[in-house]
């Protein structure tokens, strides 16, 4: 294995990925799944892929080894070889991977994961450097970030999390949650009003008016009542809010783009948003969604409601209604 030194013409040749996501599960549960087998063997690696082989010597000069295998069978090897460890917030490891008949690894990579927790949800930052690459690989690189992007998919599905990344490229907010049902089954939870008044928004509102007309050029209204004693992000028990959209796009069961507002709050303002669905096979459906905020601070305007909270809240509901529609 070679050292973890990366010369200076090497890191401008390929540059280093960085991956942030946020996820609502306690930091230490989220450690365990970087560090134990079990749960490792669960969600590592792209999606349609599975591990075989999970090995992991939690120590620093410890290794660690993940046979991922392809869904044609073909096996691919992940050697670790841990650099630092610092529970529950800092993981090193200098990766090697597509070993070579004399088993040198073609592709090394130091991967720094970092861990941090603010009220119950903790927010993972993967830092992937290059340190060597045969160039027979190189177009597997354009890759990383996307494969790196799948795994924290996957992980999210294990913890049952919803996971939000917020670029900091364009005042977006993307999320994505993975669900034990049929595409079509989410799909039409998605956009039929007599399943969407049983799950939309968070635990302490109630729905009393729910209308949904899933076609180019319709629309969407919801209307809840705070229900709870406690108040949603300051909004008092009893009070009556009143969401609407406009519905822009529908390509069932794939993709539904629609507009998002809340009378009163914005005015007349709508955030646009992306839904994209995508059959991960065995009954499992991933849904991702993009919000397009007119502003930065549009952006950290809607969080501070408690967006993400909210929005963990009601996949939560939903995964609970979806049994139901199996039936």
């Amino acid at each position: 294995m070679r050292t973890a030194t990366m010369p200076a013409e090497a890191a401008q040749a390929h540059p280093d990925v960085t991956i942030i996501r946020t996820f609502h599960a306690p930091q230490r549960l989220v450690w365990e799944a970087f560090t134990k087998e079990e749960h490792l063997k669960a969600w590592w690696g792209p999606h349609w892929f599975s591990n075989g082989r999970v090995e992991v010597d939690l120590r620093v000069g410890g290794r660690m080894r993940i046979d991922m295998q392809s869904p044609d069978g073909h096996v691919f090897p992940m050697h670790g070889l841990f650099k630092e460890i610092s529970p529950y917030d800092r993981l090193v490891l200098l990766d090697s991977a597509f070993m070579d008949e004399k088993g040198v690894s073609k592709l090394e990579t130091l991967t720094t994961i970092t861990l941090s927790e603010d009220a119950g949800r903790t927010t993972v930052t993967v830092l992937a450097q290059v340190i060597h690459v045969d160039p027979e690989l190189l177009p597997a690189l354009a890759g990383m970030e996307e494969g790196w992007g799948m795994s924290l998919e996957r992980l999210g599905g294990h913890l049952g999390s919803l996971i939000i990344a917020l670029p900091d490229s364009e005042p977006v907010v993307r999320m994505s949650r993975i669900f034990d049902a049929p595409k079509a089954l989410v799909w039409e939870a998605l956009t039929n009003a007599e399943h969407l008044k049983h799950w939309w928004g968070p635990r302490a509102m109630k729905t009393v008016h729910c209308e949904m007309d899933a076609r180019p050029g319709g629309s969407w209204a919801i209307h809840q009542i705070v229900d709870s004693p406690e108040s949603i992000g300051g909004t008092p028990a009893g009070t009556l809010l009143k969401f609407r959209g406009k519905v822009l796009e529908v390509d069932p069961p794939d993709r539904l783009v629609q507009t998002f507002g809340m009378e009163g709050e914005w005015g007349d303002q709508e955030i646009r948003e992306v839904v994209t669905l995508t059959d991960l096979g065995d009954g499992r459906t991933l849904y991702q969604a993009v919000s397009y905020a007119n502003s930065f601070e549009e952006r950290e305007a809607a969080l501070a409601t408690g967006m993400s909270y909210g929005a963990q809240e009601m996949f939560d509901r939903l995964d609970e209604y979806l049994p139901h529609l199996k039936a």
